[in-house]
């Protein structure tokens, strides 16, 4: 099955190949015939999407302002994020994808991307629903998503007939931020791969605050260390004086890679110095120390 979606005005053409935990799709961009890989949940067709597939889409980041780009479904709205390795290509299927880049699509909070839109909307008031999301900035595609997401998680909100207002709410605000670093250091904690599981309350907090403020505009963070009585820690947990990760490669040193000339030159020097040492080995076969021509003749006293 071949579905059609939009990601950054360009047309998108992505094919099942895998469906397991999560979906690998080669897509392409429109235009240039270049395939691209992606990795993302299990998706369902986007609500309100005209050709039922899910919808890519840009909008600012709510930390920074650049323009990122998202995924949205019927039931989560994904960060799309990617890697581009040097000298990689993929085989999909029967294809080569000469372009190794992978983009991968996590899912996300989706009230961390209206937060912005709640600020903005709701400072002097109570807003309906319908004015929160022409403030959002989010595709329609968005919009069933954003009906299904709890904003009495972060908003106060009063019910006139049948019309539902919110105004947000700084208390109700920092007790959500402050259940998303609860979760978050739990994750890391079952991390223990990755040696997190006995990691210190000092190290582990600061680094899951800073894992959450990174989808925060830089008030809120400062907000939300205040409240947590968190200072500006180091962003690694390797600063912080904690291996991260653990692992045996780590702890090897780097070696620098080598051209295809040099790789040789040096191949051929260690064979040098190996037949080198073979033939000095063979030579010294059946040879007498030197301390075998001074050892004391039989019978002769050592101590005259």
């Amino acid at each position: 099955m071949q579905t059609t979606s939009p990601i950054n005005g360009a047309g998108i053409r992505g094919e099942r190949v895998i469906e397991q935990l999560c979906r690998v799709s080669p897509v392409k961009m429109a235009g240039s015939g270049a395939p691209r890989v992606l990795i993302s949940p299990k998706l369902e067709a986007a609500c309100g999407h005209g050709d039922g597939a899910p919808c890519f889409f840009t909008m600012s980041h709510p930390a920074t302002g650049d323009d990122v780009t998202y995924l949205a479904t019927a039931s989560t709205i994904c960060e799309v994020n990617v890697h581009k390795p040097s000298y990689t290509s993929w085989f999909v299927g029967d294809s080569v994808v000469e372009d190794g880049s992978t983009y991968l699509a996590t899912p996300m909070d989706p009230l961390f991307l209206i937060l912005p839109a709640l600020e903005r909307a709701c400072t002097r008031g109570f807003c309906d629903t319908e004015t929160l999301l022409e403030a959002s900035g989010l595709p329609p595609c968005c919009f069933y998503i954003l009906a299904k997401t709890n904003l009495d998680s972060v908003c106060s909100s009063k019910a006139v007939m049948d019309q539902k207002y919110y105004q947000l709410d700084e208390t109700k605000t920092l007790k959500w931020l402050k259940t998303k670093v609860e979760n978050t250091k739990n994750g890391l904690r079952s991390l223990r791969s990755l040696g997190w599981a006995d990691a210190e309350e000092g190290v582990l907090l600061p680094y899951a605050v800073g894992l959450v403020c990174e989808y925060l505009p830089p008030h809120r963070v400062e907000s939300l260390r205040t409240y947590l009585n968190v200072g500006m820690e180091p962003a690694s947990p390797a600063v912080a004086g904690m291996p991260y990760p653990v692992s045996e490669v780590d702890t090897q040193p780097k070696r620098k890679k080598l051209t295809p000339a040099e790789a040789a030159k040096l191949k051929a020097a260690e064979s040098r110095q190996l037949n080198k040492a073979a033939k000095a080995a063979k030579e010294a076969a059946g040879t007498r120390k030197l301390s075998g021509f001074f050892k004391p003749r039989a019978g002769t006293n050592q101590s005259a």
